[in-house]
């Protein structure tokens, strides 16, 4: 079994395939989308909630693992 940093539990003959961590907050192409996720990030970080986590993709499954900090 793998040692993962995210704490997954693989299934019988899983491999994983690659595990990303990085804060989640909404970050791609659409300006809306961005204009959320930037508004979301700086009310979280006033009120001290900070979200991070991982991605984890497997040969079989895709899985986000998230933890939220609160301050």
């Amino acid at each position: 079994m793998a040692n993962l940093k995210s704490g997954l539990a693989l299934q019988d003959g899983e491999q994983v395939v690659v595990e990303l961590e990085a804060e989640l907050w909404s970050d791609s192409g659409n300006p809306i989308s961005r204009l959320i996720g930037n508004f979301s990030r700086f009310i979280s970080r006033l009120f001290g909630y900070r979200k991070s986590g991982f991605v984890v993709i497997t040969d079989r499954r895709v899985v986000e693992i998230s933890t939220i900090y609160k301050c």
